[in-house]
């Protein structure tokens, strides 16, 4: 009792004097002190009393009450959540300036199971945020960075959340306050899944700066790096999809300007021909997808010979010799017709810009076999496509969910057969000659579009509801470690369409 008597004494000498003056600079010293150690009810009293007055070095309050923030009592705990809560509050706004050291008191209860402790934590960091953009969230970034897993989590999505909901931090940061988000996005980017990822490349393409057209070669070299593009290429899950997830990002900043080249290169040059092989692994379509994306923005001198004869073995592999009737009935070859949509549409951008590789005399009788190969797919196809159709045509009427997905899911194997048959086309004349033009079966008309289900600025990880299957088409979903650079768990889901 006598402790609380001295409390409020304090708290009369704080409200009857000048913040500036030797009573009030002495009351105050000693709620922080009764705030520091002591009987808990005595700090939770002390913690409320002190965000009521802005007095002396704002540092000096701010650090006892965030101190209480992750004491072990859950009812200092709360008082203190409450009292910076107070503190943050019109009309005194104070402590604004400790912003990032009360975001790091702050933050962990986010993940807290007390509705209290949650909800007050991310109500401080609204009010935080409003009083102190910059110091606010170079704190959040810290927590993400060095917190705990479920802190870490909850921080992030918080992160996510304040960014999108306040548009004024966005709309209105000066070029020095968007290049300070920046930085402290790329910071984060160092330990992030996937997903969280792809959720910062959103936040880069919302400040003003980042999403003008200078800015594009900048955001596509950086996420080069994060690709490790010109580096050495593994041949693992891992690094598929680090590679596809960036390529798929950078996709708008090449729609502005930058130059894919390096991209281009590093996949058909180095990813493709390791990744070509009878039984592929898991995410290799999605490289391929990428693949056919870039080369629909184009080829820079000396690529189209630099490409023609890897492009021209990766898809020989997928193209099986001609089969007698007999010899099909006893073991039919295996069609991968998303493989040669991808690998025969890249192979046609070659053709366009280096018809000379298909007529030179040294490779008449390569050439030859390889229109063998092209012929004979394109029977296989209609023989698919009939299968195809029958089988859509069979399915009923209603519109559920799950027969939406199968229609979904037949019209794209359609789809992706009518390319094949249309590029043949061209490669059949005499002499070949690219004249056609198709849009990629997985892309929406008009435009080469992102690979899989993504859009090009929104998530690159595609999602299904359901997983449907025939006997040429199937969906996928699996999970897998994150790639590295992104070094959490992310989940992965690709469709494929083979037979």
């Amino acid at each position: 009792e006598k402790m609380a008597e001295e409390l409020y004494k304090a708290y009369d000498e704080l409200n009857c004097n000048a913040a500036a003056s030797p009573e009030a600079q002495k009351a105050y010293a000693s709620l922080v002190q009764a705030a520091s150690s002591g009987v808990t009810a005595v700090r939770a009293l002390a913690v409320g009393m002190l965000a009521q007055f802005p007095v002396g070095d704002p540092a000096v309050g701010a650090q006892a009450v965030a101190d209480c923030c992750a004491a072990e009592e859950p009812q200092l705990r709360i008082n203190a959540l409450r009292a910076v809560l107070t503190a943050l509050s019109p009309p005194k706004v104070q402590w604004a300036e400790c912003a990032s050291l009360l975001t790091k008191a702050t933050a962990p209860h986010l993940s807290s199971a007390d509705r209290v402790a949650h909800s007050t934590a991310r109500s401080i960091l609204k009010a935080l945020l409003a009083a102190n953009v910059k110091d606010t969230l170079t704190g959040l970034t810290e927590v993400i960075m060095e917190g705990s897993e479920e802190v870490r989590a909850a921080a992030f999505a918080q992160l996510d959340t304040l960014v999108r909901t306040d548009a004024k931090i966005l709309l209105h940061a000066s070029p020095e306050l968007e290049t300070h988000l920046a930085n402290q996005f790329k910071k984060i980017s160092e330990d992030v899944s996937r997903e969280e990822f792809t959720t910062l490349m959103e936040l880069f393409s919302a400040l003003k700066s980042y999403a003008a057209p200078e800015k594009a070669q900048e955001m596509a070299d950086f996420l080069g790096e994060q690709a490790d593009v010109g580096g050495e290429f593994t041949a693992d899950t891992d690094t598929v999809d680090r590679l596809v997830t960036c390529v798929q990002l950078a996709m708008p900043y090449f729609k502005k300007g930058a130059s894919h080249g390096a991209f281009l290169e590093f996949v058909g040059l180095a990813a493709v021909p390791q990744l070509v092989q009878p039984a592929p692994i898991e995410g290799t379509l999605g490289v391929l997808r990428v693949f056919a994306e870039l080369m629909a923005l184009g080829l820079v001198e000396g690529q189209a010979q630099a490409l023609a004869q890897p492009v021209y073995d990766a898809l020989m592999v997928y193209l099986p010799e001609p089969q007698t009737e007999e010899a099909a009935k006893d073991q039919k070859p295996e069609l991968n017709f998303s493989f040669v949509e991808c690998l025969l549409f890249a192979m046609h951008k070659i053709l366009a810009k280096n018809a000379a590789f298909f007529t030179a005399e040294e490779h008449a009788e390569m050439f030859k076999n390889f229109k063998l190969r092209l012929q004979y797919f394109a029977v296989c196809s209609q023989a698919y496509d009939a299968e195809m159709k029958s089988k859509l045509a069979a399915l009923p009427r209603t519109n559920t969910a799950e027969q939406l997905q199968q229609k979904a899911t037949l019209q794209a194997a359609l789809n992706t057969t009518s390319n094949i048959r249309l590029l043949c086309r061209d490669f059949l004349r005499v002499p070949p000659e690219a004249t056609v033009k198709v849009t990629l079966s997985w892309a929406k008309p008009g435009s080469a579009g992102p690979a899989g289900a993504a859009g090009a600025a929104g998530r690159a990880t595609a999602k299904t509801s359901k997983t449907s299957k025939t006997t040429t088409a199937t969906t996928t979903a699996t999970t897998t470690k994150a790639p590295k650079k992104f070094t959490r768990q992310a989940a992965a889901t690709e469709a494929t369409a083979t037979t």
